[in-house]
Order: structure tokens, then C-alpha cells, then sequence
């Protein structure tokens, strides 16, 4: 993406990012006055892929509401052109800060000039704020899970969990649901591997124990679990659900991260079990919350 394209608000130039309505308004405004004054801040959100997203409304009503002059846009990147559209993005004027989804959270790292917070553990970036010049990556997946995790705590506490998926976001969520007080996560992955990378993450974890699970002892693991956390991308285009519908009970949490769609098969399962159902919706607006927050746009006292 060329430095026009950015700094002059027609996003449309690029095919890789699509536009909301919210956006399009904007941008036909913005570009007329690209002259003006006051710069208009620019956020995107990076992944592929982002269709689905509602981060550009969410982002792009609060400026709205709080008459900051600023805009947020998807930036969609395919893997082959991951480098050359990052260092773009990065070397472009009127950039303040990225959001970064799958399956960009750990590669983005390499780009960046620092890391804070959760990022030097969790190895996971999913917000990058440009602070004097500087991109410095940090990590709300953490604290915007554990956020929306306040009204079942009473019924986790010192129960199992199960997260289906072990990358991206997934290390988050471990460490969000050990600080909630589970006693124990089992993780499941196509590749066991890398659910066993994830487990040894937190081998001096001191809050509870995270153990890896093989394919044959996955349905009987999500019997016995009081929350599961579906982690993965499946069910983002229909797909069935990894756990079958006579593993899962009343009583039970089941908790997927994608929000678009509204309900997957997954939680679709879940509501006629009876089980409580959390689309990743809750999350997305806690995280939301907390860029804010690093990006100097909404203080503490506004929570």
C-alpha cells in the first residue's frame, strides 16, 4: 500500500482493504480535506482474513461519539505479501496504531520496536500503538477475556477448562481462565505439539496446571469441563463443531471466541444442551476498551 493511500484516506485504492459504510462516509469527507489542519489519526486492523469484522464500527462510532478526528479501517494481508505490506504500513504518515488478528499475532513481533505488558510471556501481539516514533506491541486478549470471564467465576473457580486451539490468541486465554482460578486447562490441537508448546508456556504456572490433549481422550475432557473455550477459527464459515453434541451438558459454559457469525454450531450445540452460551462478542468490546486506553484516546476514569 503506497503512502497515498494511508495518509490520504482512499482506502479503496487497495484491494486488500474493504470498507465499511461508516468508513466510506468518511473517507469521501476526509479525503476532500486532506489538506486540513488537524491530521486525522489512522488505526487499522491487520489479519486475513477480516472481512468478517466489526472492528471498524466499534472504533469508528466511538470516534464519532467523542468527536475525535480519527478513522479505522481493515488492511487485509495474504501471507505471501505479510512483509512488504507490514513495512508499509509501518513507514506510512498518520499511523497511531494496529490491531493485529489471526494469524499475524506472534509474526508481527519481529516488525516491532518493543514490547510491553503480557507480550514478553504470552509471545502474542494484538495491539501495536506508536508512541514517539516507536511500534511498541501489546497484548489485551488477556485482559479483555478476563474481563467478560466476571460473571461465571463463581462457577469455574477451581474447576477444569477446555480451549480448543493453540495458537494466536490462545495463550491469553490459558492465562486468563488460571487468573479466574481453574484449576486445571487441558488444550487440544489439531497438532498435538503444538498443544504441548503451549503447555510447557506455563510450566511454572503458579495459579494452576495446563495439560495438553490427545485426540482420543478429547471428548471425554470436554465432559468433565466446566467452560470450553473454542480458540480456533472453526466454525467462522460454517463448520461443524470440534466437540460433538453428547459431550456437552447443562450447566456447562461453552465460550467462542468468533462473533461473526452470531452463533456457531458450536454454541448452537451448547444452547440446545442447555449450557451457557458467550459468542466472542463481550471480548471484542473489552479489548476495544483497553487499545483505547493505550492508544491515549480513553482514559481509566471512563470505564
Amino acid at each position: 500500500m503506497s503512502k497515498e493511500n494511508f495518509t490520504k484516506g482512499k482506502f479503496a485504492k487497495e484491494k486488500t482493504v474493504r470498507k465499511t459504510s461508516a468508513q466510506t462516509e468518511s473517507a469521501s469527507k476526509e479525503s476532500v480535506n486532506s489538506a486540513s489542519s488537524q491530521a486525522i489519526k489512522r488505526f487499522f486492523l491487520v489479519g486475513y482474513p477480516i472481512a468478517h469484522s466489526l472492528s471498524p464500527s466499534i472504533y469508528n462510532a466511538f470516534f464519532k461519539e467523542h468527536k475525535i478526528s480519527a478513522e479505522y479501517a481493515l488492511y487485509e494481508i495474504k501471507e505471501p505479501e505479510f512483509e512488504q505490506k507490514v513495512r508499509a504500513l509501518l513507514s506510512a504518515e498518520g499511523i497511531c496504531g494496529f490491531n493485529v488478528t489471526q494469524p499475524y499475532k506472534k509474526r508481527i513481533i519481529e516488525f516491532l520496536d518493543g514490547l510491553s505488558g503480557d507480550v514478553v510471556f504470552l509471545q502474542s501481539v494484538n495491539c501495536v500503538s506508536r508512541e514517539n516514533g516507536k511500534f511498541i506491541g501489546y497484548n489485551t486478549d488477556r485482559a479483555g477475556f478476563e474481563k467478560t470471564l466476571g460473571a461465571f467465576k463463581a462457577r469455574i473457580f477451581g474447576k477444569d477448562a477446555l480451549v480448543l486451539g493453540a495458537g494466536g490468541v490462545a495463550p491469553a486465554v490459558v492465562k486468563g481462565l488460571l487468573n479466574a482460578g481453574v484449576k486445571r486447562v487441558f488444550v487440544y490441537n489439531r497438532t498435538f505439539q503444538r498443544a504441548v508448546r503451549l503447555a510447557e508456556l506455563f510450566k511454572n504456572e503458579e495459579n494452576g496446571s495446563v495439560q495438553p490433549v490427545l485426540q482420543e481422550a478429547l471428548f471425554e475432557t470436554a465432559k468433565s469441563s466446566a467452560i470450553i473455550v473454542n480458540a480456533t477459527t472453526v466454525g467462522l464459515k460454517g463448520e461443524k463443531s470440534i466437540i460433538p453434541e453428547q459431550s456437552i451438558f447443562s450447566g456447562q459454559i461453552l465460550y467462542d471466541l468468533i462473533y461473526n457469525p452470531e452463533e456457531t454450531d458450536f454454541l448452537r450445540i451448547g444452547k440446545s444442551r442447555g449450557a451457557t452460551v458467550v459468542n466472542g462478542l463481550p471480548m471484542l468490546k473489552a479489548q476495544a476498551e483497553e487499545n483505547l486506553k493505550i492508544w491515549g484516546l480513553k482514559g481509566e476514569e471512563d470505564d
